[in-house]
């Protein structure tokens, strides 16, 4: 009888510990899956920032206003920021990403002197334009 109530007692040892590997297996897969994640989320946190920071940089450079995709490189970083002047008057679209194949912001802007001048609510996500949004 004692020998029986050994067994049934590792028994249940036996099962409690299968129960909390599979509890701990279960938890390092989440956990896993939120890593990359995270991971995931910074790097497109990253790539909007460098967008964004060449974006507003670009803005503040000398431009010229002249047909086609014209570019600027910010030294030491991959920031770029290209015009693209719309074929009638001074009005155009910005692009600033953190190099080729990176996420892209878009502005809608005027050109003044040399100058941009951003227009109000003219923040883009996407290109705005229906074909030549690759400078």
């Amino acid at each position: 009888m004692l020998r029986q109530r050994g067994s049934s007692a590792s028994g249940m040892v036996m099962i409690l510990m299968l129960a909390a590997i599979l509890v701990m297996h279960g938890n390092l897969r989440q956990l896993s899956a939120g890593w990359f994640s995270v991971v995931g989320e910074q790097h497109f946190i990253r790539q909007q920032v460098a967008a964004s920071s060449a974006l507003a940089w670009g803005i503040r450079r000398h431009w010229r206003a002249a047909a086609g995709w014209h570019c600027q490189f910010y030294p030491h970083l991959s920031w770029r920021a290209c015009l693209l002047m719309n074929g009638e008057g001074n009005e155009g679209v910005i692009r600033g990403d953190s190099g080729a194949g990176s996420l892209s912001v878009w502005r809608w802007i005027e050109l003044r002197r040399g100058l941009l001048r951003p227009k109000p609510r003219g923040w883009i996500d996407y290109c705005p334009l229906t074909q030549d949004c690759q400078p």
